[in-house]
């Protein structure tokens, strides 16, 4: 279908042949709206942003930006990866007319719905990165049962003929993918505003109004639309934009991460808003994808924001298809009850089993709870994990799988965490549940060092015996449960070269672990007077010389990671082990607290 020059269609089918934990599985897309919900760690994220690099035009937002997302911009495919075997396949409801030929001549005409397949190219020389490619495929039916009576080639000709959509052309729908990077906290980064003057578009056409009701119909007598300003606002960080228009009582950088959510959705949706008053008639509606749609929402705003995009989707208003991705039992409750009434507009896609992803066809709310709730346990979403530094981020992760192997701590207590470096420092980190109730809903890992009273001279602490350094000081007590500190009082460089120095002058002490060393291939080379050098264990290395070095804390790490030497050093340690399993403990402590304080949320 077309309007003056503008294609109108719909996604109507996804097929995934093959996409990392995906294989073999097919859902449709309903006009309207599309929830995306299940298990945590199969990629649903992912798939979202894959979907969404399919359309796209060139049209303007209001912040500038085109109604195009780019792939590389929201989701990366790392060269080790077997992308040259990816392939995913989107059915649009526009239809293509092939003309048939029986015995050399024409028969009469059969259609067929217009097919994208996704596949992925290396062009990292070029520095392009590896990039998701549409290109026309043959119709989808004859992709899953193996059939050619079309060819691809044959598609692309009359796509190009009848549709004026080229092989490598987008599906030229406006589309805007709303990642979780936009909750990145206002208060933890610099912003920049441009304030829109009374002349521009935005507030002579009614833009500003739009957002303003919209906003409101979410979270009541948030703004006063007698008194407030407007701007482009820009988190540096992320360097994302939206629309800002500054709500009562507070200020910008004091905006809960919900209120910030609701910002980011409230301005996609006036960018259509603005886009079909200036298409007119040519509008030909839009795609919007908002991944994790109630992050940080009360549910009852959670029920108000979906509300309003039901309106945004109906065809005499934005003529929107919206796609979003949720563990809200608010929503997923919602989306069932409509997919009863009208499953051509409303679809829910639950996938089940993170080792072999699949459709789940939920028939009623309750068998949904059953899902996610067992007879005795909570089934946990997920927990953000944000730590201090990439150094954290990687320690973390190493005792993490150490304590693991060591059944200090259940392995499924871990499946749900989501780590991210956010690189602030220990006092912000410290101090952040009690800027943004978000925060105390995550887990705040720090270095060693955070739980001292008193400040640390690092240089010291690293040519201080372990033990001894361990019973001069005194830890304080955390205010918020959900923040956790590393073993010992030391940062994570102090304290890999601690315990390679403890291993080195004192490696009569350590012979089995030396005498293990030797076995390991890529480290029988390593004898003792070399891993000082290597590590620079000697009494003139300050803090400086390995804090500032990647390199120095990556092959430390490499170290004793191979080597094992955290295990060995904990086995052969009363105080050690007792620190790992205080670690354990204090670990899972926190994970038990937040599965408790975010189960609430969901209700």
């Amino acid at each position: 279908m077309s309007i003056k020059g503008k294609i109108i269609m719909k996604y109507k089918k996804l097929y995934i042949k093959k996409f990392r934990k995906f294989e073999e599985c097919n859902f449709d897309f309903g006009k309207r709206i599309t929830v995306i919900s299940g298990v945590n760690g199969i990629g649903k994220s992912s798939l979202l942003s894959m979907i969404a690099s399919s359309t796209g035009t060139f049209d303007k937002r209001i912040s500038g930006a085109n109604f195009q997302p780019e792939f590389t911009d929201y989701f990366k495919i790392y060269p080790k990866e077997s992308f040259e075997n990816y392939r995913l396949y989107i059915q649009f409801d526009a239809k293509i007319k092939h003309k048939k030929l029986e015995n050399k001549k024409e028969d009469k005409d059969e259609e067929y719905f217009l097919t994208k397949r996704i596949g992925f190219r290396n062009d990292i020389d070029s520095d392009r990165g590896i990039r998701s490619l549409p290109r026309h495929s043959k119709p989808l039916e004859e992709v899953i049962n193996d059939t050619s009576t079309i060819t691809a080639e044959t598609a692309k000709q009359e796509a190009a003929e009848q549709l004026n959509i080229t092989d490598s052309k987008r599906i030229p729908l406006p589309t805007i993918y709303l990642s979780l990077s936009r909750l990145f906290p206002l208060g933890e980064t610099d912003l920049s505003y441009d304030e829109f003057s009374a002349r521009t578009n935005f507030l002579k056409k009614g833009y500003a109004d739009y957002y303003i009701n919209a906003y409101n119909a979410v979270l009541p007598n948030s703004i006063n639309k007698d008194f407030h300003t407007a701007s482009i606002l820009t988190k540096n960080v992320t360097d994302k934009k939206r629309i800002n228009i500054t709500l009562n009582d507070s200020y910008i950088s004091t905006q809960s991460v919900g209120q910030d959510n609701l910002g980011s959705i409230i301005t996609a949706l006036t960018d259509f808003y603005a886009l079909k008053d200036k298409l007119g008639e040519k509008y030909p509606g839009g795609v919007l994808c908002i991944d994790e749609i109630d992050a940080s929402l009360h549910p009852s705003a959670v029920v108000s924001l979906f509300n309003l995009l039901m309106d945004a989707a109906e065809p005499e208003n934005l003529n929107l298809q919206i796609l979003v991705t949720t563990h809200s039992l608010t929503i997923l409750k919602k989306i069932i009850e409509l997919e009863k009434t009208d499953s051509e507009d409303y679809k829910l896609v639950y996938f089940k089993d993170v080792e072999l992803p699949r459709i789940d066809k939920i028939q009623t709310y309750n068998n949904l709870k059953a899902d996610m709730f067992d007879e005795l346990s909570f089934i946990p979403p997920k927990i953000n994990v944000y730590c201090e530094d990439p150094q954290t981020v990687k320690l973390f992760q190493l005792l993490t799988d150490i304590i693991t192997s060591l059944e200090l701590i259940k392995p499924n207590k871990l499946a749900n965490l989501n780590i991210i470096n956010i690189e602030l420092g220990k006092e912000q980190l410290l101090n952040l549940p009690s800027l943004d109730s978000y925060f105390k809903s995550t887990l705040i890992v720090l270095d060693g060092d955070a739980k001292s009273k008193k400040k640390l001279d690092k240089t010291e602490a690293m040519h201080s015996n372990m033990k001894s350094y361990q019973k001069e000081h005194t830890t304080r007590t955390l205010k918020f449960k959900n923040i956790i500190t590393l073993p010992t009082f030391f940062s994570p460089e102090v304290f890999l070269f601690s315990l390679i120095k403890e291993f080195t002058i004192n490696s009569t002490k350590y012979r089995k672990f030396w005498n293990a060393v030797g076995t390991i291939p890529e480290l029988s080379n390593y004898t003792i007077q070399r891993v000082k050098n290597k590590f620079l264990i000697n009494s003139q290395t300050n803090y400086d010389n390995i804090h500032d070095s990647k390199k120095w804390f990556s092959t430390a790490l490499d170290f004793v990671k191979q080597s094992k030497l955290i295990e060995f050093y904990y086995n052969e340690s009363n105080e050690a082990d007792s620190a790992l399993a205080d670690f354990a403990k204090e670990l899972n402590d926190a994970i038990l607290w937040l599965n408790s304080n975010n189960k609430g949320k969901l209700f």
